[in-house]
């Protein structure tokens, strides 16, 4: 069966159109294959909508949330899963303040946000990313 898949034009979707365009593939059942070469480059200028880190975050919070809330049926624990993917964007968050906006004491209420409204997620999330040594990484150190 051929299904017509679109990029989403919706406004809260700007910058994070083409993230929504794979969600949709990927609930269509397309199939994905993993290459171990880069075969492009994603740009940033200073101007551009996607530098914009609040702006961006929100349009990818956007494209997350419509997709469990509107689209996906896997699970009927709607907030839960919500709540659960909240502790990424947070840790985002965290990072964003403390590396690149050095604003330690908004970094730090972010963290103990984090791990109060989810403390078992939180603290397995980051002992993920310690385990698996991307906590706190730069590309261009």
């Amino acid at each position: 069966m051929e299904k017509k898949i679109l990029f989403n034009e919706k406004k809260d979707f700007i910058t994070a159109e083409d993230y929504d365009f794979f969600m949709n593939l990927a609930f269509n059942k397309a199939r994905f294959k993993f290459l171990h070469h880069v075969l492009g480059e994603h740009l940033f200028y200073d101007k551009s909508q996607s530098s914009d880190y609040k702006s961006h975050k929100a349009a990818v919070v956007s494209v997350v949330k419509h997709h469990i809330f509107n689209i996906q049926d896997f699970t009927q624990r709607k907030e839960k899963l919500w709540n659960d993917i909240r502790v990424n964007f947070w840790f985002m968050d965290f990072v964003h303040l403390l590396k690149y906006k050095k604003k330690y004491t908004k970094s730090f209420f972010t963290l103990v946000k984090m791990f109060l409204c989810s403390p078992i997620k939180s603290l397995s999330f980051i002992l993920f990313k310690m385990k698996k040594k991307i906590f706190i990484v730069d590309a261009n150190e």
